[in-house]
């Protein structure tokens, strides 16, 4: 049973849609887990980076110190 639907195979449209699946849904499935990866890389990194830099702790770094009050 697929989707609610019971496929048989000993009917002509159990048959092609038994075909389909094989032929067409399983190699799209296949291609996309492989194409995934690349295509969600970017935006993962890109926001992966962006949580690096927002949480990486800098106060101590003294290029972004604050100036003391009685500075000039």
């Amino acid at each position: 049973m697929i989707g609610g639907m019971e496929i048989r195979s000993d009917t002509l449209a159990g048959a092609m849609i038994a075909v389909a699946l094989h032929c067409i849904v399983i190699p799209a499935t296949f291609l996309a887990l492989i194409a995934a990866p690349g295509i969600f890389a970017v935006p993962f990194g890109v926001v992966f980076i962006w949580f690096v830099v927002r949480c990486t702790n800098r106060r101590d770094d003294p290029r972004h110190a604050k100036l003391p009050p009685d500075a000039p």
